[in-house]
């Protein structure tokens, strides 16, 4: 455990600070422990929150596609994505995404009324992809405009990238810890 340690230590992104970009709309919600952050922004009148997960890293050792679909996004690191944005009246969109860098893909949207609980099935319509074209790029510029554009998602690999590996530093200390009392 310490030998693991020591190699998490001696990489730059478990102490490294992200700069955040003067252009970045967001609040960045952080809590450490959880595999998760939020981002919160009110754009509009509209109350806009991100929950990024953490990013499914591509390392470039293993050559296997485990969907055998061989494409070229199979090769790129991804983050999932959930935007959430409300209006006053409680009404919201639910966009479930999946970001690359310098690209976000839109797998599925769904409509939620303030009158029916999140345990309940909100209206989901059609496969995003099964949609106009044209409707799915104006979802895409609805998203861009409230902040989801690639210069935010390009930002956020950089910064879950840091946060994995502090988590990862954190967890391996405790182990170590409980293992050692």
């Amino acid at each position: 455990l310490q030998q693991e340690i020591h190699c998490l230590q001696e990489t730059d992104d478990h102490d490294r600070v992200e700069q955040i970009p003067s252009d970045f709309p967001f609040e960045i919600v952080d809590n450490p422990g959880l595999q998760t952050l939020t981002l919160k922004r009110t754009y509009q009148g509209e109350e806009i929150e991100v929950e990024v997960h953490m990013p499914d890293l591509v390392t470039g050792e293993n050559d296997d596609d485990p969907d055998g679909d061989n494409s070229e996004k199979a090769s790129l690191s991804s983050l999932p994505l959930v935007v959430s944005v409300s209006k006053k009246d409680g009404h919201s969109l639910e966009f479930s995404c999946i970001s690359y860098p310098d690209e976000i893909e839109i797998d599925s949207l769904a409509a939620k009324r303030p009158e029916i609980s999140d345990e309940e099935i909100a209206c989901k319509g059609p496969s995003f992809v099964d949609l106009d074209e044209d409707l799915q790029k104006a979802f895409r510029r609805y998203l861009n405009i409230r902040g989801i554009k690639p210069s935010t998602i390009n930002f956020l690999h950089e910064y879950t990238i840091n946060k994995n590996s502090k988590e990862e530093l954190i967890w391996m200390k405790k182990l170590k810890k409980f293992v050692e009392a």
